[in-house]
C-alpha cells in the first residue's frame, strides 16, 4: 500500500463519511489521488445534493492534510485498513458499498477471526439479559462476537466475552478518538487487550442518530450470522437485522414473552423468516460439524474458567465470602492490597461480573456467575 493510495482513501473519508455511494463515486470518478484532489471541488458542485451538504463536503476538503492527520491517527493508536488489500475482512467487501476505509483500535488480526453479531434492545428486561449471556457464552467459544458497544444487549454481548477471556468486536458510529456511550468506556478499554473498535467515521466525528443505521450495515456485513436477542418494533437491532438478511446473512432471533413490548422486533423477525433460537446449538449446528448435528442445551448461567483472573483478582474473590457483603475499607483489611491498587481490580473484577457494587457503596461477589 503507498503512502498516496492511503492519503486518497483518507481523502475521501473525511469529506465524505456520511455518504458511501458519493466516495465511490468520486474514487471510480477519480482512481488518482492528484486527479482527485485538482477536481474535488467540481465533483462536489456537480453532486445532487443540496447546498448545505456540499458546503460541509467543501469545507472539509479545503482543510485538508494528510500529515497532520496522519499524525492523529498515530497518536491515537489507530490503524487504517483499505477496501481492496489483503487486510481487509473478506466478508465485508462483499456488502453494498463496503467502507473504503475501515478505521481500528485494538487488534486488527481479530478481524480476520470467524465473526458473529448479537445485537439487541438497549433497554433489557432480566429475561433478555439471561438469554444474551447464556447464548453468548457458549457461541464466544467458536467465534469473536460482534456488537455496537451500545447500551443494553451490545454491553452484555462484550462483557460476556471478556468474562470468557475471548476477544470481542464493537463497532462504533464515531470516530475512534472518542467512545460512546461513555457509560460503556470501562467495557471499551477492557476490549482493546485482544479485542477491538472499529469505525468508518474519521476523528473528531460525534454521535448522531443517522450515523447508527448506517454503522450496522459493518456490523452485520462483517459477520457470517446475526442473532437478535431481543428487541422492540422498528428497533435498531431490527434494522441491523433486514440489512444481514440484505447482504445474504443467516439471521437468527430469540422468542420472547407475547405480553412484552420487547418481544415484537425479534418475534417479527421469526415470522419473515429469521431462524428461532431456542439454545446455542440451533445457531452452531448451522456453521460446525457435529456427529447429531446437535450440541448439549445451553446452560441458564454462563460457566467460568479462572483462567480469566489475575492472581490478586483470584486473591480479592478468595477473601469474599460467597454471602458476605464488605465495605471497600474491609477489603483493603482482608486482601492487604493498597487501596488504589484495589480499585483498579475491583474495577476489573466488576467488568468480568465475578463481583458487584450494591447500593449501599459495599461489595458481593456474584455468586450466579461465579466458576470458582
Amino acid at each position: 500500500m503507498t503512502d498516496k493510495k492511503l492519503d486518497h482513501y483518507l481523502n475521501l473519508n473525511v469529506v465524505f463519511h456520511d455518504a458511501p455511494t458519493t466516495m465511490h463515486a468520486c474514487l471510480a470518478e477519480y482512481p488518482e489521488y492528484t486527479d482527485c484532489l485538482a477536481n474535488m471541488e467540481s465533483f462536489i458542485h456537480s453532486r445532487r445534493a443540496n447546498e448545505k451538504t456540499k458546503h460541509y463536503w467543501l469545507q472539509r476538503h479545503r482543510s485538508w492534510n494528510a500529515d497532520a492527520y496522519r499524525q492523529q491517527l498515530n497518536a491515537h493508536g489507530i490503524a487504517c485498513i483499505l477496501y481492496d488489500t489483503p487486510d481487509y475482512p473478506q466478508w465485508l467487501a462483499h456488502i453494498y458499498h463496503p467502507p473504503l476505509i475501515l478505521y481500528c483500535k485494538g487488534n486488527p488480526g481479530t478481524l480476520h477471526h470467524r465473526l458473529f453479531a448479537v445485537v439487541g434492545t438497549r433497554h433489557p428486561s432480566m429475561y433478555g439479559i439471561q438469554a444474551t449471556q447464556s447464548l453468548c457464552a457458549d457461541l464466544s467459544a467458536h467465534f469473536t462476537l460482534v456488537s455496537g458497544l451500545a447500551l443494553g444487549v451490545d454491553a452484555h454481548v462484550h462483557q460476556t466475552a471478556l468474562q470468557h477471556n475471548t476477544p470481542t468486536i464493537g463497532v462504533l458510529a464515531i470516530g475512534l478518538d472518542d467512545i460512546y456511550p461513555k457509560k460503556n468506556s470501562r467495557i471499551a478499554e477492557a476490549m482493546l487487550e485482544t479485542g477491538a473498535w472499529v469505525s468508518e467515521q474519521p476523528l473528531g466525528i460525534p454521535a448522531i442518530p443517522y450515523r447508527f443505521p448506517q454503522r450496522n450495515r459493518i456490523i452485520s456485513g462483517l459477520c457470517e450470522g446475526l442473532l437478535v436477542t431481543q428487541a422492540g418494533h422498528a428497533s435498531g437491532a431490527v434494522i441491523t437485522a433486514h440489512l444481514a438478511l440484505e447482504q445474504n446473512r443467516n439471521v437468527y432471533a430469540v422468542p420472547g414473552p407475547i405480553n412484552s413490548e420487547k418481544s415484537i422486533g425479534t418475534h417479527q423477525l421469526i415470522q419473515d423468516g429469521a431462524k428461532l433460537v431456542h439454545h446455542s446449538a440451533d445457531i452452531l449446528s448451522d456453521y460446525l460439524e457435529f456427529p447429531d448435528k446437535r450440541v448439549e442445551h445451553a446452560s441458564t448461567e454462563p460457566t467460568r474458567k479462572p483462567v480469566d483472573l489475575s492472581t490478586d483478582e483470584a486473591h480479592i474473590l478468595s477473601c469474599m465470602g460467597m454471602d458476605t457483603i464488605l465495605s471497600l475499607d474491609e477489603l483493603c483489611e482482608k486482601t492487604s492490597i493498597p487501596i488504589s491498587s484495589l480499585l483498579h481490580y475491583i474495577s476489573l473484577l466488576e467488568i468480568k461480573s465475578w463481583i458487584k457494587k450494591t447500593e449501599t457503596g459495599h461489595y458481593i461477589r456474584c455468586s450466579s456467575l461465579a466458576g470458582s
